[in-house]
């Protein structure tokens, strides 16, 4: 059961979703959960837009109790690493950062959890808000470094967390109505509908092109819902 306060913080948030440089104040206040999107250009990919291979890290879960034949055949989902805010003074970095942690097994190289923690600026340009039922924080991120990006091979699975494996999903195949249908959990298809209603997934490359400054973003952003 959810407190009332809860209850009441999630009447004032957007039902829409957007991405911005920043939360507007009452999702940062209201919202139920978040999460880490970590991002990486495939090695040697050359081109940008929806041909290239973009790549996000996502965590196999096995999200139902399951045995025989039906653990091995469909048994398992792929879902975006993130969860639930447990305590109203969480923020949403809190939140996604400790999750991304545990999933990842603490795997991600020292310097990266520092420039996500505050330590360089910039961490997270860009956040994507899914207002229509998880009321979810998606913080953006790429991934540069070979330590974090060989971070699927260093994993080992943790049954507490549920996650099998973690693996890096292409562009191409999130745009693959079979693909999603097939791999994906039920809230991860969800939350990509509206990460793709941001322009995430097609644009990617151009929001974290160079050290842009918050105000480079911001007129990207603005460029990105006119056209």
């Amino acid at each position: 059961n959810q407190c009332p306060e809860f209850r009441r913080l999630k009447q004032d948030l957007s039902s829409a979703p957007y991405l911005e440089t920043r939360l507007k104040r009452e999702e940062h206040v209201g919202f139920a959960a978040a999460g880490v999107l970590l991002w990486r250009r495939k090695r040697g990919a050359v081109r940008s837009g929806p041909g290239s291979e973009v790549e996000l890290l996502m965590a196999r879960e096995l999200r139902e109790p399951s045995s025989g034949p039906a653990a091995i055949f469909g048994g398992d989902r792929l879902n975006f690493l993130g969860g639930k805010r447990l305590r109203k003074e969480q923020t949403p970095v809190d939140v996604a950062l400790e999750r991304l942690d545990k999933e990842t097994g603490g795997n991600l190289t020292a310097a990266t959890k520092h420039k996500m923690k505050g330590g360089g600026a910039g961490a997270f340009p860009l956040v994507c808000w899914s207002g229509a039922g998880s009321k979810y924080v998606l913080l953006l991120f790429e991934v540069t470094s070979e330590g974090d990006s060989d971070v699927h091979q260093r994993y080992a699975a943790d049954p507490r967390e549920g996650v099998l494996r973690l693996e890096w999903v292409s562009r191409s195949e999130l745009h693959s109505p079979d693909f999603v249908h097939r791999e994906l959990h039920r809230f991860a298809a969800e939350m990509l509908d509206e990460v793709k209603r941001c322009n995430v997934l097609e644009r990617m490359e151009d929001f974290f092109e160079g050290d842009l400054s918050t105000d480079e973003v911001a007129a990207l952003l603005a460029q990105t819902k006119l056209s």
